[in-house]
């Protein structure tokens, strides 16, 4: 079958299948297609590329998987914290992984660090001073590092913390707002008050924390327009260095899905305008990655290592449950995402990897692609600097094809979306893909796989 005609049967229905396997819409070879792999497979990659030099720009994420609750619209692995000794076993367990990599990073310098979650700033004093000192900082080579960045919530920040992650180097914050509507919060599950994020804010400025990035949610059961204007003035005021907006896309991990939740067609189109109106509000510029700063804060306030994977095809090593990882040319793959499978594996001194997926040349250039089209677009330079390959040349056909269609444009410099919508980005960006994974794509949505309700898709995949 002609590659075009088969992309056409499935482009309406493939983009759904996409989000609800991976939670992503740049990723590639997308997580659902991903296999059982092996911990000496990680291991091999990793010294393959260090010997080869393969790679620019590479950094650590470490997941922090517990929350004093589970908001209703969190995707990511995270669970309730029952008692504060969880923290101490699981940083036990991160110190194993972590040696497992000692003897093959050795002095090799990494450039970012990021520590997500979950909520990292649940940590104790004590525990955050283990997490930096006895393990991050003893186990790898931050020497030069330009960013470190560290997630965390207001209710869960003090003066004491916060001078302590500025004595260890972070120069990033980002403080999980969501929304500075009580009733919106509290409906999600969310125990914050309005004094929490105006407390922690003033606090990090004192500590002398370099960058504050906030993160909202857009579309939250119960927000309303007048609900945006109010988050928006309020947060504001506080003069945040980056802003950052997530769509409230209920998928199969959210507690909102799993209690039956779903929102009608009603709510997704309220849910857009409410997209268009807190856009519409900004009076920072667009940075790229839906993040909106002040042109001080145009690179070292962004999160430079999502820049970094997306903009230069970086490898990162993921450390911690449910931590994904990229090695060039090689692998992607992830730890699992199952605690106490996490902490058999490293009993067994083996790296806790669940899935994977075999990587070359071709699957890069299409990951390269895919993920900087759906921000500013493909730079024709930089493209050609990482592979050494001319882009109107390896995707000559999808290229023409796209332009056709007007879903990009092309100048001398630049491929450009032309895709008014989240959803056309996540359907048209897969003509890049190769025509085997678009075959298994079309048999996965014949067969009744995840993204086949109709219902679902409506409620999941519709954010303009």
């Amino acid at each position: 079958m002609d590659k075009i005609d088969l992309f056409e049967r499935i482009v309406i229905d493939a983009y759904s299948v996409e989000i609800a396997f991976s939670g992503s819409g740049y990723e590639y070879p997308p997580m659902y297609l991903w296999r059982e792999i092996g911990g000496e497979a990680v291991k091999a990659g990793w010294k393959k590329l260090l010997r080869g030099r393969d790679y620019v720009y590479p950094g650590i994420y470490l997941h922090i998987p517990f929350c004093a609750s589970k908001c209703s619209f969190c995707q990511f692995f995270s669970r309730a914290l029952k008692d504060r000794r969880e923290i101490d076993v699981y940083l036990d367990y991160l110190d194993k992984e972590a040696r497992l990599y000692k003897g093959i990073f050795g002095p090799f310098a990494w450039r970012t660090l990021y520590i997500g979650g979950g909520t990292p700033s649940l940590l104790s004093l004590r525990q955050l001073d283990r997490l930096f000192s006895g393990i991050l900082y003893k186990y790898f080579n931050f020497s030069r590092c330009i960013q470190v960045a560290f997630e965390s919530n207001p209710g869960s920040l003090d003066a004491k913390k916060l001078k302590l992650l500025k004595e260890y180097g972070v120069n990033r914050l980002t403080i999980g707002v969501q929304s500075m509507d009580e009733k919106v919060t509290s409906a999600c599950g969310r125990a914050q008050k309005q004094e929490d994020v105006y407390r922690a804010f003033s606090q990090a400025r004192n500590a002398g924390i370099e960058y504050i990035s906030v993160d909202l949610m857009i579309g939250l059961p119960g927000q309303t327009s007048e609900s945006i204007i109010d988050t928006h003035k309020r947060v504001y005021e506080l003069k945040p260095d980056t802003v950052h907006f997530n769509a409230f896309f209920p998928s199969p991990p959210t507690q909102f899905v799993k209690s039956g939740g779903f929102l009608t067609e009603r709510d997704i189109a309220h849910k857009n305008k409410l997209l268009c109106l807190a856009a519409s509000l900004q009076d920072k510029k667009p940075i790229g990655n839906d993040e909106y700063g002040l042109p001080e804060s145009d690179f070292a306030g962004r999160n430079i290592q999502l820049v970094d994977q997306i903009r230069h095809n970086s490898a990162y090593l993921g450390l911690g449950c449910s931590a994904s990882s990229h090695i060039n040319r090689c692998l992607r793959y992830m730890n699992t995402d199952d605690i106490s499978g996490y902490y058999r594996a490293l009993d067994k001194n083996t790296c806790p990897v669940f899935l994977g997926s075999r990587i070359d040349m071709r699957d890069e250039m299409i990951f390269y692609a895919t993920a900087n089209l759906r921000y500013k677009g493909i730079s024709k330079k930089l493209f050609y600097q990482l592979f050494r390959r001319r882009i109107e040349r390896v995707f000559a056909r999808e290229l023409e094809i796209l332009e056709k269609m007007k879903k990009i444009t092309v100048d001398k410099e630049y491929i450009l979306s032309a895709m008014d919508s989240v959803y056309e980005y996540l359907a048209y960006s897969k003509y890049f893909y190769r025509d085997e994974l678009l075959r298994k794509l079309q048999r996965i949505y014949r067969a009744g796989g995840p993204g086949s309700h109709q219902d679902y898709l409506r409620n999941f995949c519709s954010c303009r």
